[in-house]
């Protein structure tokens, strides 16, 4: 009993602790929503106060209350406390309906005509601390008003009703009212556009709560095992460079020695797959695609081919992308408008004109070279066709970058030369129906999809890649067994064994 009840409750906390880290994630994503909800509704609450507020003006006066109670023949007035006792009763006598009266019968002989109730609406005292001196303010929306209420207050406390009722007191004007010149600062123009910027926000959070509710975007490992038809290959944790640790031209995306340990780690884990794949199957030509345009699948494909050459195998990347190239970029290859695939398919060149050598990474490339209309039909030509025989025999792996698979039909053609394809799934992005969709696109190529990349993941637990290790750098990397030994992380220089290895096969 005491074992169930213990993993209910931690169930819960990890249910609790998995949608606060969705919310805080979906909140990174949509930020501006809440951000311009508060400007906003603190604009609307501006305008609101402007509208309603109503001019106020105060005038006021300053009094003395002196108390003397006699004490075996000697007057005092030194009880502080029957001071504040009196303070409040001469409150409740000055807004009576006795006193309004006399001041309305005062304003009425000067021709101003005011209710009671407004005349005692408008009266309010205040204590000035612990001493004997009380504030009486009073407030209108006529400065006029103002002016001659208090006035006739002024000389109404002076007259005998005032002693009768307060035999041992005597009230004192000290100053009095003078005329209201300006209006009274008001507390709407500050509350309300504070209380619309509280509700905008209120209301963005709701809006982001309730994306995150009904989104349909793959956010975890666990979204993957139920909701996308293809296993989980590895999850790539977010690399986000430090600027110190980079060198001119470097991406910021590549694998180099200033790498996180995790994000090294989750691209072996993807490599193992492969192999598994290599040494079961004979799979050696794979598609590398993405459902939807952004989703990372480029940097995955050259990280892979980088982790594969540390084996000293020997791998091609070919840029099969020949709308919107990236991999020269990526790799920060020198030229512009150089010779690729493009242009090996429309006979202008060869093949060995086409092909580049990264030295630093121990990877050829064939780029895309200028971009084309119809890359569709050429990548479903029989030069292509030639072209990917001829690379067969001469490495080990062959990569293909290939546009958005549910966008264009350019990685529907390219299923014929491949073994098998890779589908790479950044987090919190696209439609699990349309991530779906595309995999039954290419299983319907009869080529499988023989798994998935869980691309820039963003949490600190789960079950592969990123997850796996965290952020444990600290623990199984360079601060305790240090960046050369042990199981720390030691960067594997590629070797020219892997270019070797590839002249020796095209001999």
């Amino acid at each position: 009993m005491y074992e169930q009840t213990h993993s209910s409750t931690a169930s819960a906390s990890q249910n609790s602790a998995t949608g606060l880290i969705k919310f805080f994630r979906q909140t990174k994503k949509f930020w501006w929503i809440p951000v311009a909800l508060t400007f906003l509704m603190g604009i609307v609450g501006f305008l609101l106060a402007t509208i309603t507020d109503s001019p106020t003006y105060t005038s006021k006066m300053l009094l003395s209350i002196n108390l003397t109670i006699s004490q075996n023949g000697i007057s005092t007035n030194s009880d502080t406390a029957l001071v504040q006792w009196y303070g409040e009763c001469y409150r409740v006598f000055i807004t009576s309906n006795t006193i309004a009266d006399k001041v309305r019968d005062s304003l009425q002989e000067e021709n101003l005509v005011l209710e009671r109730q407004d005349i005692k609406d408008s009266i309010s005292l205040r204590q000035k601390g612990s001493t004997n001196m009380i504030e009486l303010i009073v407030t209108t929306e006529n400065p006029n008003h103002s002016f001659r209420i208090a006035d006739a207050l002024a000389d109404v406390v002076g007259q005998p009703e005032m002693k009768q009722n307060f035999p041992n007191i005597q009230v004192n004007v000290i100053d009095r009212p003078e005329y209201p010149t300006l209006r009274n600062p008001s507390d709407n123009k500050l509350l309300y556009p504070l209380l619309g910027m509280l509700l905008g926000l209120g209301l963005g959070a709701l809006i982001i709560w309730l994306s995150m509710l009904f989104s349909r975007t793959v956010q975890s490992e666990t979204d993957i095992y139920t909701g996308v038809s293809a296993k989980l290959f590895a999850s790539i944790p977010y690399e986000e460079r430090k600027r110190r640790h980079r060198k001119k031209g470097d991406s910021t995306m590549l694998i180099t020695p200033a790498s996180d340990f995790a994000y090294m780690e989750a691209y072996k884990s993807l490599r193992v797959k492969v192999e598994n794949l290599t040494s079961s199957r004979g799979y050696k030509k794979f598609l590398i695609t993405s459902a939807v345009a952004d989703e990372g699948k480029s940097t995955v494909i050259s990280n892979l081919a980088i982790v594969l050459a540390q084996k000293e195998k020997s791998v091609l990347i070919v840029d099969c992308d020949m709308r919107k190239p990236t991999l020269q970029a990526l790799f920060s290859l020198p030229g512009k408008d150089v010779t690729g695939l493009s242009n090996l398919l429309r006979g202008e060149c060869q093949v060995n004109d086409v092909i580049r050598r990264s030295e630093k990474f121990g990877v050829s490339l064939v780029t895309s070279g200028p971009c084309v209309d119809d890359a569709a039909e050429l990548l479903d030509s029989d030069a292509m066709h030639a072209f990917v025989a001829a690379m067969e025999e001469r490495f080990d792996y062959i990569l293909f970058d290939t546009p958005p698979a549910h966008v264009v039909s350019d990685a529907a053609a390219l299923c014929k030369y491949v073994d098998a394809a890779i589908l790479v799934i950044k987090q919190d992005f696209c439609n699990m129906e349309i991530i779906n969709r595309t995999i039954e696109d290419i299983q319907s190529q009869n080529k499988p999809v023989v798994g998935c990349v869980f691309n820039k993941t963003q949490k600190s637990h789960g079950v592969l890649g990123y997850s796996r290790y965290g952020y444990g750098y600290k623990r199984y990397g360079y601060s305790r067994y240090g960046s050369a030994n042990g199981y720390g992380y030691k960067y594997e220089q590629p070797s020219d064994k892997s270019a070797d290895h590839s002249r020796s096969r095209r001999k």
